[in-house]
């Protein structure tokens, strides 16, 4: 089983994906053990609807398995390699994708980017609507045209490294000193 555990996703067959040190992880219905699948480590992964997983790797990029060998999806996106490494799905189906400066949106062939103030960690879109960006300083909240700012104090909560939302739509915030709600 892979060690330091950064990422998990689901897939639409049961199988596990395990991002951690030493590699991509697959974990498949009845199996015996964790199937190594690339050597890279993302720090995150994103299992969509078709059968894709999204995995960002910090200095690599982004790249995605289905089925298949790795694929490079950075020049897709028309980005260096290493530029895009966050990745994250959204409740219409979208695949959002973080670089220092922008955050991506993918539907289909359809790409949008928008312009963030410094580096997005990671990115949720509630069940009840809007869509929350983690970036370094603090969390933005947009719905419609509307934007909510709630700064982060490092010397309160610590380094923040992700975004989840539970089951009863509560969104939490993890850092390097333990959840807080949003």
């Amino acid at each position: 089983a892979p060690q330091r555990i950064r990422s998990l996703a689901l897939d639409g067959e049961g199988a596990i994906w395990v991002a951690g040190e030493g590699g991509l992880h697959r974990f498949a219905n009845g199996a015996s053990g964790f199937e190594v699948v690339g050597p890279d480590t993302p720090e995150a992964l994103f299992a969509d609807s078709r059968g894709t997983i999204w995995f960002g790797v910090r200095g690599a990029g982004l790249r995605a398995h289905r089925r298949s060998p790795l694929t490079d999806a950075n020049a897709w996106l028309g980005l260096a390699p290493g530029d895009a490494w966050m990745c994250a799905g959204g409740r219409e189906g979208e695949l959002w994708i973080g670089t220092s400066h922008l955050a991506w949106s993918v539907q289909g062939t359809t790409k949008e980017s928008r312009d963030l103030p410094n580096f997005m960690f990671a990115v949720v879109a509630p069940r009840s609507g809007g869509l929350w960006l983690g970036l370094r300083d603090r969390l933005l909240f947009q719905e419609g045209g509307d934007e909510i700012e709630v700064g982060l104090d490092s010397r309160l909560v610590g380094v923040p490294s992700t975004l989840v939302e539970r089951s009863d739509g509560q969104v939490l915030l993890g850092t390097s000193r333990g959840l807080f709600r949003v």
